[in-house]
C-alpha cells in the first residue's frame, strides 16, 4: 500500500527523535607477529601454486634457444669425499703409539741405568761391609793370640797343661797388650798391678778359672816381671820394650763352635827395611768365642827358628888362654 507524503514526513520525524543505539567500540587491530605473517604468506603462496598453470609447449629448437638464469641443466651430485679427519685418524693413532713406545723405551732405559747403579752400589756396599767385618775379626783374633806369639808359647792341647809360669807369663803379656797398664798411673818406670788382676787376665784369655802360685817371671834379666809378696802385686815396666814375633792371621775356619786359626809369625824389624821379615813360626790355634770374647783352647806350633833360640853369645877365643 502506498504511503502518502504526510505519513512519510511523520515517520521521518519520529526516526529523528528516536535515540540511536549505542554502538560497541571499534576493536583495535591486534598486532600480528612476524612468524604468523610468514605462515600466512606461505599459505597464500601454497594456494596460488595449487592453481593449474597452463603448460606452454615449445619445440626442441625453441627450447634450446630460450635460456634463462634458472634453466641451468642439473649436474650429478658429486660423491662425498672422505672426511680428512677420518683419513688422518689411523696416522694420528700410529704417531701416538710410536710416541708412547719411544717414551716407554726412554723411561725403561733410565730405570735400567738407575737399577745398574743401585746394583753396583749394593754390591760395593756389601763387599765393603764383608771386608770390614773380616778385618775386624782378624784384628780381634790377632789381639787374642798376640801374648802367646810374643812369649813363643809351646804347643798344648788344653790350657790345664800349662805350668804356672807359662800361664802367668801369658797373663802378664795379655794385660800389657790389652792396654791395661794405663789403669795404674805412676811417676816411676814401674806400675804396681794386683796379682789378682793378672790372674783374671789369664783366665779371660784361656777361658779357665785357674788360681796360680804367684812368682817372679820373665825372659831375660833385662825384662822380668817381679812379684811383691808383701803387696801381693806385680811390678811391671810402665813402658816395656821388647822385640818379639808378631802374628798375622792367615785363615780362620769354624766347625762345631770351634775356630781353627792359622797364623804366621814374623820378627819385628825397622820400618826402613825394604824386604819383609821372614816367617819364623806357623802356629795354629784352636779357639772359641764366649759372649763376644775370644778364648784360646789349644795351640799347635812348630819349634821356633834356631836363631831365636840360640841367644847365647859366641865363645870368646881369649877365654882359653
Amino acid at each position: 500500500m502506498a504511503l502518502s507524503d504526510r505519513e512519510l514526513d511523520e515517520m521521518l520525524d519520529q526516526l529523528r527523535h528516536e535515540k540511536k543505539p549505542e554502538t560497541a567500540p571499534e576493536k583495535q587491530p591486534v598486532p600480528v607477529s612476524v612468524a604468523v605473517r610468514r605462515q600466512q604468506r606461505r599459505r597464500a603462496a601454497g594456494k596460488q601454486a595449487a592453481k593449474p598453470v597452463p603448460v606452454r609447449r615449445q619445440s626442441a629448437d625453441a627450447a634450446k634457444r630460450v635460456r634463462r638464469i634458472y634453466d641451468v641443466p642439473a649436474q650429478p651430485a658429486p660423491e662425498p669425499s672422505p672426511a680428512p679427519q677420518a683419513a688422518a685418524a689411523p696416522a694420528k693413532k700410529a704417531d701416538l703409539l710410536r710416541s708412547i713406545h719411544l717414551r716407554d723405551a726412554a723411561v725403561g732405559l733410565v730405570l735400567l741405568v738407575f737399577a745398574c747403579i743401585g746394583a753396583a752400589s749394593l754390591i760395593s756396599a756389601v763387599s765393603k761391609a764383608a771386608k770390614a767385618h773380616k778385618a775386624e775379626k782378624n784384628a780381634a783374633l790377632t789381639q787374642c793370640i798376640l801374648p802367646l806369639c810374643i812369649m813363643d808359647m809351646p804347643s798344648f792341647s788344653s790350657p790345664e797343661e800349662l805350668t804356672d809360669e807359662q800361664f802367668l807369663t801369658a797373663a802378664v803379656w795379655a794385660y800389657i797388650t790389652d792396654g791395661r797398664l794405663s789403669e795404674h798411673p805412676t811417676d816411676t818406670n814401674l806400675c804396681t798391678v794386683p796379682a789378682a788382676d793378672i790372674a783374671a787376665a789369664g783366665n779371660a784369655r784361656f777361658g779357665t778359672a785357674r788360681k796360680p802360685q804367684y812368682r817372679t817371671i820373665g825372659f831375660t834379666d833385662a825384662l822380668r816381671f817381679y812379684y811383691d809378696a808383701d803387696q801381693d802385686s806385680y811390678l811391671l815396666p810402665a813402658d816395656p820394650r821388647y822385640f818379639a814375633n808378631l802374628p798375622e792371621v792367615v785363615s780362620c775356619t769354624e766347625q762345631n763352635g770351634l775356630y781353627t786359626v792359622s797364623a804366621v809369625c814374623r820378627p819385628e824389624q825397622p820400618a826402613w827395611y825394604q824386604t819383609d821379615a821372614p816367617v819364623v813360626r806357623n802356629p795354629v790355634f784352636t779357639m772359641q768365642q764366649d759372649h763376644g770374647t775370644w778364648q784360646i783352647c789349644a795351640l799347635q806350633s812348630d819349634a821356633p827358628d834356631a836363631q831365636n833360640d840360640d841367644e847365647t853369645e859366641p865363645d870368646d877365643p881369649h877365654d882359653d888362654e
